[in-house]
């Protein structure tokens, strides 16, 4: 039988997770200023800042999920996924997650050297899944 699983993660950032989610074909579930939105589990709802829907997430990856999938900001800032037991014990969630990990992660990055004056000049994708990324100093003048 399948139960809801809360699982922590390296994300801390919501814009990026956001953008993650989208750039996966996902329809990201969330409001305007990311505050709380129900989603369906197997046999009970919960909250989450943002959310994917169960359909849209068979429908994009081909996986079946008995509930919806959420991240909520834990304590210490990042965010925790609740997703089906079932699913994300499953091999081909793991190699989705890894995906969704690695845009997850560029963002993240692209965003941080925005921060530190440094604009995204190139992004190139490699052969074993990573991502080259050159960036430029942001001119003053």
């Amino acid at each position: 039988m399948s139960k809801i699983l809360e699982q922590g993660t390296v994300f801390n950032d919501i814009e990026c997770l956001h953008q993650a989610v989208t750039e996966s074909g996902l329809t990201a579930i969330c409001t305007d200023n990311y505050s709380m939105v129900t989603m369906e589990g197997y046999t009970e709802q919960f909250q989450a800042e943002l959310g994917i829907r169960k359909a849209n997430f068979r429908e994009v990856t081909g996986q079946f999920t008995y509930g919806d999938l959420g991240f909520s900001r834990t304590e210490d800032g990042s965010f925790k996924l609740t997703a089906d037991d079932i699913l994300v014990r499953s091999s081909a969630f793991g190699t989705f997650y890894d995906a969704f990990s690695v845009k997850y992660a560029e963002k993240k990055y692209v965003k941080d050297m925005f921060q530190q004056g440094f604009a995204l000049s190139s992004s190139v994708a490699q052969t074993d899944g990573s991502v080259h990324l050159e960036f430029a100093e942001i001119g003053l003048g």
